[in-house]
């Protein structure tokens, strides 16, 4: 009976030592939590009337991708491994190519996601570049040379009436 009872003794001692010790690879120094980055700001830059600079802080380098919704025209940027953490998460804007600039956390598992729209007034080309902590993106205006042709009256040529001569009589 007792060649019986020791195997059973120490299978229930390895056993609550598995369950009540976390010795998997989590728990080694060598994989630190996974960490991300924050999404702290968002600011306009105006540099003239037809193109603006939109400037992201985050707290360190990630990856982001933008993209362009047509209806209604909007441009997201979407950034992953981030956090939202602006306190401000609308802004509102309202110049020639920005109605107001919204985010927050789109998504949090798998991976954090974070997103920034910006709410626009027409359709606008763009550029993006990173440094290690801002995303700046600069738009353009695509409408600008409709509207400025819009706002200019176009010269019309007039024809002068033809006068009746007037001669003196002798």
């Amino acid at each position: 009976m007792r060649k019986l009872l020791f195997p059973k003794i120490v299978f229930i001692l390895v056993l609550g030592l598995v369950c009540f010790v976390n010795v998997g690879p989590v728990a080694r120094e060598g994989n630190p939590a996974p960490e991300w980055e924050e999404l702290t700001n968002v600011k306009v830059q105006k540099i003239s009337e037809t193109k603006s600079n939109i400037i992201i802080t985050i707290t360190g380098p990630i990856k982001y991708h933008c993209f362009k919704i047509t209806n209604p025209p909007r441009l997201v940027v979407e950034m992953t491994n981030t956090v939202h953490n602006w306190k401000q998460k609308e802004l509102e804007v309202g110049n020639f190519l920005l109605k107001r600039i919204r985010s927050g956390q789109y998504q949090n598992e798998p991976i954090k996601i974070a997103r920034v729209v910006l709410d626009l007034q027409r359709p606008v080309d763009y550029e993006s570049t990173a440094t290690a902590k801002q995303i700046i993106l600069t738009i353009f205006g695509k409408g600008t040379i409709e509207k400025v042709e819009k706002e200019v009256p176009k010269i019309v040529k007039v024809e002068r009436e033809k006068r009746p001569k007037i001669t003196k009589k002798k």
